[in-house]
């Protein structure tokens, strides 16, 4: 069976496998409001008599909006609604902000001419790309291995 909503006030089924992926349906078509009535699914759980009653019940409007009615007279928020704060969520974990970088203290930095040691240099950029630090990282690597290695006892 295949999940249909469909534009419009009327009964949903709060407890089907396809809910939510009707309320992303109703979401992205920016429909006011959506029902199951039309879905298969539906049918099968509630037959036809059902619906009018639970017509009567949706009377709240989203809180968010303030325009549409809530999926349920207990629910704060509309279709619309729940599914752009959904999306907005989903967008927000899939972004990950980018690490502030710290500006360096101006007795913190070393520029090193290679002009007269080039092979030097293409050295350092070899041992760099084979053990993947960048050219600065690989310099400060070896000073550092060096001078661990040499520390006066």
């Amino acid at each position: 069976m295949n999940a249909k909503p469909r534009k419009g006030e009327g009964q949903r089924y709060l407890d089907c496998a396809h809910y939510e992926s009707c309320l992303d349906v109703a979401g992205l078509q920016n429909w006011k409001t959506w029902n199951c009535e039309s879905c298969e699914i539906f049918r099968v759980f509630f037959g036809t008599s059902n619906m009018t009653e639970q017509k009567e019940e949706i009377k709240r409007l989203c809180e968010e909006c303030h325009e549409k009615p809530t999926i349920t007279s207990k629910h704060r928020y509309c279709a619309s609604c729940m599914a752009h704060m959904a999306h907005e969520k989903k967008k927000a974990a899939n972004h990950t902000p980018k690490p502030e970088t710290s500006q360096p203290r101006p007795d913190s930095t070393l520029t090193i001419d290679f002009t007269d040691h080039a092979s030097l240099l293409t050295e350092i950029k070899d041992l760099a790309t084979q053990e993947v630090r960048t050219p600065s990282q690989q310099v400060i690597y070896v000073l550092k291995a060096y001078l661990t290695s040499h520390k006066p006892s």
